[in-house]
């Protein structure tokens, strides 16, 4: 932190779990030393509050970011291996604890080489402090990866396509860093009630004309000032391998464009 002020600038890193745990929880992933200063006050407000170490320990490691789109080991454990935590072998265990420094970096998924090696040291470490006999330790790094790759269990959005994209996008707006540490805010277009409503209509225009009739999306929004066309999710073309149910359509009221302006 002296180096810091010293510089006129951020120079150093080294924060703590629980200013981690304080940046993961109240701010966010801005370079700055005012950010700085807010983590080390709200960390040393988090150890007042919650004096018990395992506790704030606890705390973080439910929320740390851990690659794949897994947030805390409860999610690790599922993406990667498909098991909750209690089912973790302890080479998996050992697995998941050395992701936090570099989640994508040491990602089984991404380097399995790399994840071994991570693996290991976290093992010898783990020997070293008297966690694990020589003879565990010596079987867990001899244990393959074994992964099961799974989605998080509590990856949920209301328009799944809309969100692949703008993930997609992340990594040509913001660094690398920044999305390994997690804990971002993402603003975009997407209006849950336009989309519930483009869904509607979707669903309406496959039950009485059929999927084939959708060539195009059945609606565009347009924003009120420029009356441009405003990004939309594309996750009603999911329903578009339906089969038509060969009903009637009722009286001539095709799927029509939705404006702001009529809503």
């Amino acid at each position: 932190m002296a180096r810091n002020v010293t510089s006129g600038g951020l120079m150093e890193g080294g924060s703590t779990i629980t200013q981690q745990l304080a940046r993961m929880a109240f701010l966010n992933q801005d370079r700055s030393l005012i950010r700085k200063v807010k983590e080390a006050v709200l960390a040393q407000r988090l150890e007042r509050d919650i004096p018990d170490k395992r506790k704030l320990l606890e705390h973080y490691l439910n929320m740390v970011y851990l690659g794949s789109e897994a947030y805390g080991v409860a999610d690790a454990a599922w993406v990667y291996f498909g098991k909750t935590v209690d089912q973790l072998t302890l080479a998996e265990s050992a697995m998941i604890a050395g992701l936090p420094p570099a989640p994508t970096q040491y990602s089984p998924i991404v380097n399995p080489d790399v994840a071994k090696e991570r693996r290991t040291i976290v093992l010898e470490r783990m020997l070293e402090q008297g966690f694990i006999t020589p003879e565990q330790a010596s079987k867990a790094k001899e244990e393959p990866l074994n992964l099961k790759k799974s989605t998080p269990k509590n990856l949920y959005s209301n328009g799944p396509y809309f969100t692949d994209y703008v993930m997609q996008e992340l990594p040509n707006l913001i660094s690398k860093e920044d999305m390994e540490a997690g804990g971002l805010v993402i603003e975009t277009t997407l209006n849950a009630r336009w989309q519930k409503a483009a869904e509607k209509a979707v669903q309406e225009t496959i039950k009485y004309d059929g999927a084939y009739s959708l060539t195009r999306p059945p609606w565009c929004p347009l924003t009120p000032t420029t009356a441009k066309s405003a990004p939309w999710s594309a996750a009603t073309t999911t329903t578009r391998t339906a089969s038509s149910t060969g009903s009637p359509r009722p009286s001539a009221s095709p799927a029509r464009p939705l404006s702001p302006l009529s809503t």
